[in-house]
């Protein structure tokens, strides 16, 4: 959102706020953090192979799939959200930068709230299939609501604002279990002496989805169209569904 006003005053606005924010952040993250892991760990951790680690790590497939849900939720977020609908809602629903901050405010704020329920929701269910498979296949359905009506209004010439607006607030809602539900399930997968790696490995599953899909997406929406960019986006989703879902059959954490 306050990317938005801050393009209304001048493209180089947002990006002079957010060298200064993450300047700010850098300064406190080093006076505030501290080392939690004690020397001995240290050394055992450094004693030990790491490709042999970290092929451990990767090995297991119910971590597997959380690490591909992971890229998925990235790949929704980047490559869907800041790309394809930033796009749409820009080409075919005429929205402004300032309009565009805020529909992306309002979608942080959706997901900002819905973290405490979905965190409550993930401790309440044991079985997380229902929690993660529920929230990608939703992402899935919203994203499909959102091509659908990119692709009538493209066909009309008459853009229906409300069923867009309505498309993009199921989009926000069906994330946010994702948030925190991923994140605690992958480190309890991870056992105690490889958990470090074990996050990193997951974080950087997310790092893949956050760069790799704005590319792929890019590409096809420039070969086919948004809204079959959006498509393709949603058949990832689900595919990565029924991965977590076949995958973590074994009893759940």
């Amino acid at each position: 959102m306050l990317g938005g006003f801050g393009a209304e005053l001048s493209v180089r606005a947002p990006f002079y706020a957010v060298a200064g924010l993450g300047l700010l952040s850098a300064v406190h993250a080093f006076r505030a953090l501290e080392e939690t892991m004690p020397t001995q760990q240290k050394k055992t951790e450094r004693d030990e192979a790491p490709q042999g680690r970290l092929r451990d790590v990767l090995a297991d497939a119910p971590f597997a799939s959380a690490a591909l849900a992971h890229a998925t939720t990235f790949a929704l977020r980047q490559g869907g959200r800041n790309l394809l609908l930033a796009l749409v809602a820009s080409s075919t629903f005429g929205y402004t930068p300032l309009q565009l901050g805020q529909l992306f405010g309002a979608m942080a704020m959706a997901d900002l709230a819905g973290v405490g329920p979905a965190s409550w929701l993930a401790d309440k269910i044991d079985d997380k299939r229902y929690v993660v498979c529920g929230s990608l296949v939703g992402s899935a359905a919203a994203v499909l609501a959102v091509s659908w009506v990119a692709l009538q209004a493209e066909a009309s010439g008459q853009p229906d604002q409300l069923a867009f607006l309505g498309a993009v607030s199921l989009w926000a809602l069906s994330t946010a279990a994702l948030g925190p539900t991923l994140p605690a399930y992958a480190a309890d997968l991870v056992p105690e002496a490889k958990r470090g790696l074990g996050l990193a490995a997951f974080r950087s599953a997310g790092d893949v989805g956050f760069v790799g899909a704005p590319l792929a997406l890019g590409l096809c929406a420039d070969a086919f169209g948004a809204p079959a960019a959006l498509a393709g986006l949603a058949g990832a989703s689900v595919a990565s569904a029924g991965a977590f879902a076949v995958l973590n059959r074994r009893s759940n954490v």
